[in-house]
């Protein structure tokens, strides 16, 4: 069948979709041709065009190559979808954390209003600061056609749907309208209702669901019967309604997306819930300038790196310290041993701001924040700011006694911690990461500016947790205000999804949940953004070890999906989730239960290195003869006397995974002493791990036996201690043997108690994962649902 006109194409479609059946792919290609041949996306796209030629304040290309490339990409799959999927299957652009995913949206709606999209509806994370910053930023792009009366240019009107409650009149519809609409019960109970009064059926709709993780895909589960949460099925029921409507889904995080079922889900009482996984995902660029968690857990290990200063280690001590509501601590809170990591981040972040200020050619407009989030509960953030608060206080009243000058009790912190700014910038400049025009202030000037910040009370200790404070707390762009010099913002879920905030120099962070869920975890990681390097060489992460070394995890599976994504998402038939595999693990979640039925993941990727740190030995009494045991084992067997020149040979699998149960016996969690309570080594992962990837080796793989180390436990920086493997010796012809078999090196440690251990022999293995394995995400559990 060959048509003649847009509409005459657009209505066959959506009168076979609304059988229930599939169009010929043909009609889809016809109605491209069509609206080509029409000028739809063209030179007769007013909006987009206009769009593209916005630039940034240093005369950037708003929209740059590559992202244009994206935007336009992703609305050609939107809008022309295979015979495989309705339109209203959700597609998916998938962006890095604070990589500018909204101004990617932006882009697409504005082309899809010149491809005849009447309205976008924009659904946002369910906090009134969110909405707000959204409706912001939408006034703000679309500014330039907020007037009707500008002769030929569309008029596009933004609303928040709660101001929209009386509905649209005729002539408002005939308009482009954004709606923005926070994903909460009563809110999408308006937006529904007001797409049932107002014809919306009657419209070509696309709707952008920011945040598509949050809330959009919620499960209530009751009597074992499964059945869509409130949010959930508003969502499911407006989608419903429309029939000619494009489904957008936006996120960092989409974990829980990959992992719905493929079609329509049966729920309880007969139902169907709509089909939600995504059709196709679009990779968002990142932008130059652009901080993430490469630099965090990447270039950070990088001794000769400025990045390798960003990571402080905080005592479990002093995390449950803080979180503690103990009146004590507000009476010794600036001499408390428990709590020292605090005061070296407030005197730390005082330091930066002064720093950054004398290095700014106007020094007054520098502003800069720092985060603090801890905990979830209001009472402990209320505690936490009265914490910071008197210790600001405490030090500004110190200073005023000793006649405007840091007093003793702040000199010994300020000068360790100048010298890791200085040795920070100075690596900076070597590394090619600062400009060498950046100079190191002199100490004295750091001094006279940091007292000069306490004593003009230019600080400000902001607590915020809740949708009522952070509103009107928000700038004209929508991001947190900054009103001083010094601004400490105490909070914990406000302070996530969407919510920007400029120039952060610290953050502290200590949520502590046994099992962090990964989407959480990383949408906490407000640090990521546009920050400047300046900015860069003074920032600091404060956060313990253990939580540390799990986001550095978080931070790998994340990475890991992209380069799947980016390998392998032009493979005809490609299935985004092929790669995906969720169970249960000790430590990490993808995201919580509630989203999907399986969770839990390590990823495995080619050359990946696995090892522990952390752990502590039983006595020498309780594991003389299992060391004894592995000796033996180790030194038995078959091919151990055939090692090549160094020191590798071939083992079978079975034998691996006995040798790593027994070692895994001879550590220890639960004395306080070692500071490792949480810490335990799930050894399945390892486990896991070598089974996967010899599946096709016929159960054998290489091993590397060392002998009499002497490797301390705790690092200078107070972390623990993570590679047994000499780089030269052990890794390095551990990874050139590991082409086709994965290598397991036994380093056998004397254990010394001046290295902190308990004098006593010890094995610390090390898995290397070979060059050709195919990249997967792995469980570690045989008990999925």
């Amino acid at each position: 069948m060959t048509f003649r006109t847009i509409k005459e194409c657009e209505d066959a479609i959506n009168a076979i979709l609304a059988i229930g059946q599939q169009p010929d792919p043909d009609w889809y290609n016809q109605l491209a041709s069509l609206r080509a041949a029409a000028g739809i996306g063209g030179p007769m796209s007013p909006i987009y065009s206009h769009l593209k030629t916005k630039m940034d304040l240093n005369g950037n290309l708003w929209f740059s190559t590559d992202l244009q490339d994206c935007i336009e990409d992703t609305v050609q799959k939107l809008m022309n979808p295979t015979s495989k999927f309705s339109p209203k299957d959700p597609g998916l652009l998938l962006g890095k954390i604070q990589s500018g995913k909204t101004r990617a949206f932006v882009g697409i709606i504005g082309l899809m209003f010149d491809k005849n999209i009447d309205i976008a509806i924009v659904l946002t994370k369910g906090t009134k600061a969110l909405a707000q910053q959204t409706k912001t930023r939408m006034e703000d792009e679309f500014s330039a056609f907020a007037s009707r009366r500008v002769p030929g240019r569309p008029h596009v009107d933004v609303s928040d749907i709660l101001n929209r409650r009386n509905g649209y009149s005729v002539r408002e519809l005939n308009d482009k309208n954004i709606i923005i609409c926070k994903k909460e019960k009563n809110n999408m109970a308006i937006l529904n209702e007001i797409a049932h009064i107002n014809g919306f059926d009657q419209k070509k709709i696309l709707i952008v669901d920011d945040e598509a993780d949050f809330a959009s895909r919620n499960y209530k589960r009751s009597g074992g019967t499964q059945d869509l949460a409130a949010i959930a099925t508003a969502i499911d029921n407006l989608v419903a309604s429309l029939p000619d409507c494009y489904y957008l889904q936006v996120t960092a995080t989409p974990y829980s997306l990959y992992l719905q079922p493929d079609g329509s889900l049966n729920l309880a009482g007969g139902g169907k819930a709509m089909p939600f996984k995504p059709r196709f995902t679009s990779l968002l660029p990142t932008y130059d300038g652009y901080i993430g968690g490469k630099q965090y857990f990447v270039d950070s290990k990088d001794s000769n790196s400025m990045y390798s200063h960003l990571f402080h280690n905080v005592r479990e001590i002093c995390r449950d310290a803080i979180s503690r509501i103990d009146r004590r601590y507000i009476n010794n809170v600036t001499t408390s041993p428990s709590l020292l990591e605090l005061r070296q981040a407030v005197v730390g972040y005082f330091m930066a701001t002064a720093i950054r200020r004398i290095q700014e050619s106007n020094r007054q407009d520098y502003l800069s924040s720092c985060i603090v989030h801890v905990d979830i509960a209001k009472a402990k953030h209320q505690w936490e700011g009265q914490l910071i608060i008197t210790l600001v206080e405490e030090w500004e009243k110190d200073i005023r006694n000793n006649n405007g000058v840091l007093p003793a009790s702040l000199t010994t912190m300020f000068d360790d911690l100048f010298d890791d700014y200085s040795s920070s910038i100075i690596k900076g400049k070597t590394n090619g990461e600062l400009p060498q025009t950046l100079a190191i202030p002199p100490k004295k000037d750091v001094q006279i500016e940091m007292a000069s910040l306490f004593l003009s009370k230019d600080y400000r200790i902001e607590v915020i947790n809740s949708d009522q404070d952070v509103p009107a707390l928000l700038d004209k762009d929508g991001q947190l205000k900054l009103t001083h010099a010094v601004n400490i913002f105490v909070g914990g879920q406000i302070l996530d999804r969407g919510i920007t905030i400029s120039n952060l120099l610290c953050f502290f962070y200590g949520r502590n949940p046994r099992a962090l869920q990964q989407d959480t975890v990383l949408q906490h990681s407000r640090m990521y953004g546009n920050r400047s390097k300046a900015d860069m060489a003074v920032t600091r992460f404060y956060t313990t070890f253990r939580l540390y070394s799990l986001i550095a995890e978080i931070n790998e599976l994340d990475e890991q999906l992209r380069q799947w994504l980016i390998k392998y998402s032009t493979t005809a038939n490609f299935d985004p989730s092929m790669a995906v595999i969720f169970t249960d693990s000790q430590n990490l979640r993808p995201c919580s239960g509630g989203k999907i039925a399986m969770s839990d993941c390590i990823a495995l990727r080619a050359g990946r290195r696995m090892v522990h740190a952390g752990f502590q030995t039983d006595s020498q009494t309780k594991i003389k003869n299992i060391i004894t045991d592995i000796d033996n084992i180790i030194t038995s067997l078959p091919n151990y006397m055939n090692q090549d020149k160094d020191g590798i040979f071939e083992v079978d699998v079975n034998v691996v995974i006995d040798l790593l149960k027994r070692v895994r016996s001879t550590y220890i969690y639960d004395r306080p002493i070692d500071g490792n309570e949480g810490l335990d080594w799930n050894v399945q992962e390892m486990i896991g791990a070598i089974q996967y990837s010899t599946t096709n080796t016929n159960g054998k793989m290489w091993m590397l036996h060392r002998i009499n180390r002497n490797l301390s436990r705790i690092r200078q920086d107070g972390g623990f201690v993570d590679a047994p493997d000499d780089g030269r010796t052990d890794l390095a012809p551990a990874r050139a043997k590991a082409l086709d078999k994965p290598i397991i090196m036994f380093i056998k440690e004397n254990g010394q108690k001046i290295n902190g251990w308990r004098d006593a022999p010890f094995y610390w293995p090390v898995l290397v994962l070979q060059q050709n394995l195919s990249s997967a995400f792995y469980t570690s559990s045989q008990n999925a649902i």
